[in-house]
């Protein structure tokens, strides 16, 4: 038991590696010196296009299955309510 616990805490902690993709741009101040600038990736850009309309219809089914903000919700089962 000991040791496939070890072994799930080596994974869970073990080391893990992050790329941050960057672009060289000649620096403002000094224009012979360069500065490099981190690359952000939109979430929609790494998603085909297919990908987008599940992801569209499925954003749409959660807005429509959350609880209205402010709304006391439904009351609990099994709990009787105010007298």
């Amino acid at each position: 038991m000991k040791a496939g616990s070890r072994e799930s805490g080596f994974s869970l902690l073990a080391e893990r590696r992050c790329y941050i993709f960057s672009e060289v741009l000649p620096g403002v101040e000094n224009p012979n010196e360069e500065e490099a600038k981190p690359i952000v990736i939109n979430g929609a850009a790494i998603r085909t296009p297919a990908e987008d309309i599940i992801w569209e219809q499925e954003q749409k089914e959660l807005e429509a299955n959350a609880p209205v903000k402010g709304g006391k919700g439904a009351p609990a089962k099994g709990k009787p309510g105010k007298k």
